[in-house]
């Protein structure tokens, strides 16, 4: 993971999670890009300047943030700060382009832990929108250890190994207890597609299965989550699929979750 995209707006919830990032960058030698985006109506006539005065404030705020956590990053890890002018989502969406970005590391807001993912716009659009690896990080989330991660997942084929290459990263960089969380929906043996045997073959893990409705499949994982003490829970996100359903806004004041643990969202 050479490059992670930390967008903040310098809420508590922004700096949890680019402490969080910051812990994922030393052990991977990573730069961090923290980035906030200033959104303005115009860039003609007098706003010109009022931009520039932004972007000037902003870039202050940013680089005293950077003061703040400097004394946690090691080296070969660095972390640079940038304030860009756009829309959020579409401006973060450019920037993970140009600078090549691995991974997106984004804070929620509020008490509510991964709720907050399902009300958050910024956040749901950047995994909506925008396919690369996104880590979630609820309120106080960058104080979870990572000795235990856990991947759900469902019975369908992925398109390409390379899909769960950030989860078995994580494990392998932090020496985690690994298990692979699989809902079956109809009461009987329906195992998960092969080829993610294959994809995982250079991981130890165990397995975890849950019988039961899929309409409760969000539900089961939160219980799984709580009960076996998970430190970080990876979803893939497909059309169509569970995941792709917890993340749409037709069920957004549906409470999905409650867990604090941070998540990570693959692009299938």
């Amino acid at each position: 993971m050479k490059n992670i995209i930390v967008p903040t707006d310098f809420s508590e919830n922004a700096k949890d999670a680019l402490i969080f990032a910051i812990r994922i960058a030393n052990e991977f030698g990573s730069k961090i890009h923290l980035i906030n985006c200033v959104n303005t109506l115009t860039s003609t006539g007098i706003y010109t300047d009022v931009d520039n005065l932004l972007k000037k404030a902003e870039g202050n705020r940013l680089n005293k943030m950077i003061e703040e956590v400097s004394g946690l990053i090691k080296k070969p890890a660095s972390i640079r700060a940038l304030a860009l002018k756009g829309e959020v989502v579409s401006t973060i969406h450019i920037y993970t382009q140009v600078s090549d970005a691995d991974l997106i590391v984004m804070g929620t807001k509020g008490a509510s832990g991964l709720r907050e993912i399902l009300l958050g716009t910024n956040t749901q659009g950047v995994i909506r929108q925008i396919d690369v690896p996104t880590l979630v990080v609820p309120a106080d989330g960058q104080t979870r250890k990572l000795d235990k991660i856990a991947l759900a997942i469902d019975n369908q084929a992925l398109g390409s190994e390379s899909i769960l290459q950030p989860f078995i990263k994580l494990s392998k960089a932090f020496a985690s207890q690994t298990i692979l969380f699989h809902a079956n929906s109809q009461n009987e043996e329906k195992d998960i597609d092969p080829s993610i045997y294959e994809f995982l073959k250079d991981l130890e893990y165990s397995k975890y299965i849950h019988y039961g409705s899929d309409k409760n499949a969000g539900k089961s994982i939160r219980d799984f989550v709580e009960e076996e003490d998970i430190g970080l829970l990876t979803l893939v996100r497909r059309h169509r699929n569970f995941v792709d359903r917890i993340f749409h806004k037709s069920i957004t004041n549906k409470e999905v979750f409650h867990s604090k643990v941070p998540l990570l969202v693959l692009h299938d």
